[in-house]
């Protein structure tokens, strides 16, 4: 679900296809906008695809264990947020040789 002020927007619990149009259309009106992930249980991929082609700042990442393993890593680049493993594979800072 998605909710909203003026600065800042949360994704909470299971975040389905309905919460796009809204997520987009705030963070389209919001410049600024600050995002908190913390309370999401499950992003469907277009909230994703969304995330990732927006770029708005994460002020908090996912605290669900699955989320916070599986998409951390892709989404610690938008908050600017370290993750334990370190850059994925084929990411441009490491080593392919490693």
């Amino acid at each position: 679900m998605f909710r909203a002020d003026n600065t800042q927007g949360w994704l909470e619990g299971v975040c389905g296809i309905d919460d796009v149009a809204p997520l987009l259309d705030w963070l389209l009106a919001t410049p600024g906008a600050r995002l908190d992930l913390a309370g999401c249980r499950h992003l469907h991929c277009a909230v994703i695809q969304l995330l990732l082609s927006a770029r708005p700042r994460l002020i908090a990442l996912p605290a669900d264990a699955w989320m916070a393993r599986f998409l951390s890593p892709t989404l610690a680049g938008l908050a600017g947020v370290p993750t334990e493993s370190g850059p994925g594979p084929g990411h441009p800072t490491r080593n392919p040789h490693e």
